[in-house]
């Protein structure tokens, strides 16, 4: 279903441009109550990820064949303990159907690798 949905928004896209997603940061909550977490529906209907701040980076027309790459939270088994279990970057293109994953942490070293308006 997801991959259907990917497809279609893919196709939608101008040749050449790159669309950048970002999910639900985990941090919606006021300061008197605390709201349970709900991914953004847009993001999840073309991805899939449940996990907060991962990031959806979508390419047309990619040489190298990277047309949807995803950056999530790296693992972390205590976190996990509270949270629920999560897909790692080793994990994350498997279990989303991406072309590559990567952790977020790596986000802003590699955009510029993806982003058209930088090669000259």
């Amino acid at each position: 279903m997801f991959k259907d949905h990917r497809e279609k928004y893919l196709a939608k896209l101008p040749l050449g441009s790159i669309a950048i997603l970002h999910a639900t940061p985990l941090k919606t909550m006021s300061n008197d109550v605390e709201y349970l977490y709900r991914q953004d529906s847009d993001f999840w209907y073309l991805t899939g990820i449940e996990d907060p701040d991962a990031v959806a980076l979508f390419r047309p027309n990619a040489a190298d064949g990277q047309r949807y790459v995803v950056f999530v939270r790296p693992r972390d088994p205590r976190a996990e303990s509270y949270e629920g279990p999560r897909a790692g970057p080793r994990e994350a293109a498997a279990a989303y159907g991406a072309d590559a994953a990567f952790s977020s942490e790596e986000l802003l070293d590699r955009i510029a690798r993806y982003d058209p308006s930088s090669r000259s």
